[in-house]
């Protein structure tokens, strides 16, 4: 059962200030934006729908903090951004033909599937394994997949970091200032879908988006002078316990 309206909307505000902390340096608040909004009682939908339209204004925020920085390459974001477009619309109309219950788990799958998949690319990041045009090629590629998913569901900032990483050897910063682009135009993009299908909770997102602008402000001026990797393990810990509760729970 959802909570009454001011509760809810003061517990996702408080929600918002914290998790912001994590898409500024690493991403994937979603990871736990959402399995959160799900506990205190929000449809699946409605809580990937809000997820989704606060990234909006999240991403806008860190994009203004990055750009006074010089920390996006514009020149391998917008070709990045056009390939996510089509593939968050894919995905977002996807999720709007599921049920509630086959998209609780797959929430939970694809939280601990994407949370494994970051540590093997955050290990693996700067290997030189491809040749520089083949290695481009299969970033560009790989974004058209990760949108995909970030239509469903979002999260994908840390593995398009580690994306521009390894396929285009960009430096860490500089790395998660240009996926802020491209998670700019995924979350425009199935923000859309989601709103002409009627399932986003404006009041959520009023509340959610209000605390992730305010606190990605100050989380991406701390990111660029101290580095993210407490905030990283930390937010490893955390979604990997309730991506597993997610996945295991019953209908």
């Amino acid at each position: 059962m959802v909570l009454p309206i001011l509760e809810s909307c003061t517990l996702l505000f408080l929600l918002g200030l914290c998790t912001s902390c994590i898409s500024s340096t690493t991403g994937g608040s979603a990871f736990i934006n959402v399995p959160i909004m799900i506990f205190l009682g929000f449809p699946p939908t409605a809580a990937i729908a809000s997820a989704r339209m606060t990234a909006v204004g999240t991403s806008l925020a860190g994009i203004s903090q990055f750009h006074k920085f010089g920390k996006i390459d514009y020149k391998l974001a917008w070709p990045a951004a056009l390939l996510s477009i089509a593939g968050a619309v894919m995905g977002a109309l996807f999720t709007t033909k599921l049920s509630d219950a086959t998209l609780n788990h797959l929430i939970g799958g694809i939280t601990l599937t994407l949370l494994f998949l970051s540590y093997f690319l955050r290990r693996k990041a700067g290997a030189e394994v491809l040749a520089s045009r083949t290695r481009r090629a299969v970033g560009y590629s790989l974004f058209l997949i990760t949108s995909t998913v970030g239509g469903v569901f979002g999260g994908m900032g840390m593995i398009n970091t580690y994306i521009f990483m390894m396929c285009f050897h960009k430096k860490v910063v500089e790395s998660i200032g240009t996926r802020k682009v491209v998670t700019l135009a995924v979350s425009i993009a199935a923000a859309l879908v989601y709103g002409v299908h009627g399932f986003i909770n404006w009041y959520a997102v009023a509340a959610l988006m209000a605390g992730t602008v305010i606190g990605t402000i100050y989380a991406t001026g701390f990111m660029l002078r101290k580095g993210d990797r407490f905030i990283e393990i930390v937010f490893m810990l955390v979604t990997f316990v309730m991506g597993l509760k997610l996945l295991i729970s019953v209908a």
